[in-house]
């Protein structure tokens, strides 16, 4: 088949299902994100057209999904039943194919010292874990005390909860006086008693 050319890649087209070949849609939904992409799968839905970019399976970095070899899985869960597509594949020219392989070739070797690089640095870097003492079984360790902080003023309000109610000088003196006025009742009380029970014992003599 004939190369189709856009900007300044190059791609043939590989497989069309039901007519979906469109150049002038092609063309209008393309753009750069595309460009790194060695496969575009482009499917149709609702008059839409909408392209899907995969690489090759020995494509170091790629993930699984974004490769070749995926594009069957793609068309069977992502694109609607029996819609119309097509694949297209990226073309190199022998100056580009050497070019790529030799980035590709530097990239790995870039890897790789970067990787071993990172592994003697992360070795570095941690630190060794600390081995603790082994303990003796003989020595038996006392339970350490914790000092405890006590508030002044809450052991103050507590204080005065407990203390008994001590009545004052003034209230001292007043039970006094009720008690000596008591008694002083009782006691002309009693002479009055002792006069009536007196003159009573008179007027029995007389008579």
């Amino acid at each position: 088949m004939a190369l189709i050319h856009i900007g300044n890649k190059s791609f043939e087209l590989v497989y069309e299902n039901r007519n979906g070949w469109n150049f002038e849609a092609f063309r209008d939904r393309y753009s750069e994100v595309l460009d790194r992409y060695d496969y575009i799968i482009g499917d149709w839905g609702y008059n839409q057209l909408r392209l899907k970019g995969f690489f090759r399976d020995q494509t170091p970095k790629a993930a699984k999904e974004s490769l070749y070899s995926s594009i069957s899985d793609y068309i069977n869960e992502y694109c609607n039943f029996g819609c119309a597509y097509f694949l297209l594949e990226k073309k190199h020219s022998s100056k580009q194919e050497s070019d790529v392989a030799s980035q590709t070739e530097d990239e790995l070797l870039v890897l790789g010292v970067e990787s071993v690089q990172g592994t003697e640095e992360e070795a570095m870097s941690e630190p060794k874990e600390q081995v603790p003492a082994k303990m003796s079984s003989n020595k038996r360790h006392s339970p350490v005390k914790k000092s405890v902080e006590v508030d002044p003023e809450l052991v103050t309000d507590e204080l005065q909860e407990q203390q008994i109610d001590v009545p004052s000088k003034k209230q001292r003196n007043r039970k006094d006086f009720y008690y000596r006025k008591g008694q002083r009742n009782r006691k002309s009380q009693r002479a009055e008693r002792e006069t009536v029970a007196t003159g009573a014992g008179h007027s029995g003599n007389e008579s």
